[in-house]
């Protein structure tokens, strides 16, 4: 079964200009994200971007980068979408059966993570597999509706740590979505039988803010300090 990688990068990124070539470890976003790829079962591997220079750096790590049409890589245009629009240009044939939509903003996701993705929607036989981390440890609510005053609503009833670790809740990651090729014509990236591998929450990290780039930056050399057995470090706190 072949199952292409697509990673749309688009050159007009707001809350972090750039934001798909800003380097995290001595490599961009789209790098990592390319060789990653690269390293997985997924084939071929698309950069489909409007930006002139987000295509030459795909490019230069082997990826395939056909030019996007501005009109798809504006803010009003869903993912969903632009998938939909790239397999009726580049797959007419129909000989992909699904596409993994990747994100360069995921950067500690990895090939292991993506076989896996891969790996339960063969043999599952999975409408859609993504990447999340696991959650259940965490509330997530939402702001009272009508004449409600209450600025936190919990999505579900309180329980205690005991009865939390019976139960699990995840949050996509933003890694990979892969899922079957109708639904993405159809504007979806999930069905009704959906799978999911799950990443360490430390891996999960995401980064739509520039906090969030400092925060994966700060990991990066952590993990070095942590590889050479060195146990503490000190950092310098401003006040």
């Amino acid at each position: 079964m072949t199952v292409p990688a697509l990673i749309l990068a688009r050159g007009g990124s707001k809350g972090i200009p750039g934001k798909n070539l800003k380097e995290v470890g001595g490599c961009s976003l789209l790098e990592h994200c390319i060789d990653v790829a690269s390293r997985s079962r997924l084939s071929p591997v698309y950069v489909w971007s409007d930006s002139p220079a987000i295509r030459a750096e795909g490019e230069a790590h082997r990826a395939e980068c056909p030019p996007r049409h501005p009109q798809l890589a504006t803010d009003a245009i869903t993912s969903e979408a632009t998938v939909a629009a790239f397999l009726q240009e580049f797959d007419r044939d129909k000989i992909w059966p699904a596409v993994a939509l990747l994100q360069c903003t995921t950067p500690f996701l990895t090939s292991d993570a993506l076989d896996a993705c891969l790996r339960k929607f063969q043999e599952e036989k999975r409408d859609a597999v993504v990447t999340v981390v696991d959650a259940t440890q965490r509330y997530f609510g939402y702001p009272q509706r009508g004449n409600g005053k209450s600025e936190f609503v919990p999505m579900r009833p309180y329980r205690s740590l005991r009865q939390e670790e019976s139960m699990s809740m995840y949050m996509e990651n933003g890694g990979c979505y892969l899922a079957k090729r109708n639904l993405w014509i159809a504007g979806r990236r999930m069905g009704r039988n959906n799978g999911v591998v799950i990443m360490p929450w430390w891996d999960g990290l995401e980064i739509d803010e520039p906090n969030d780039l400092d925060v994966a930056r700060a990991l990066v050399r952590l993990r070095r300090v942590k590889r050479h057995g060195v146990r503490f470090i000190h950092v310098e706190v401003p006040e």
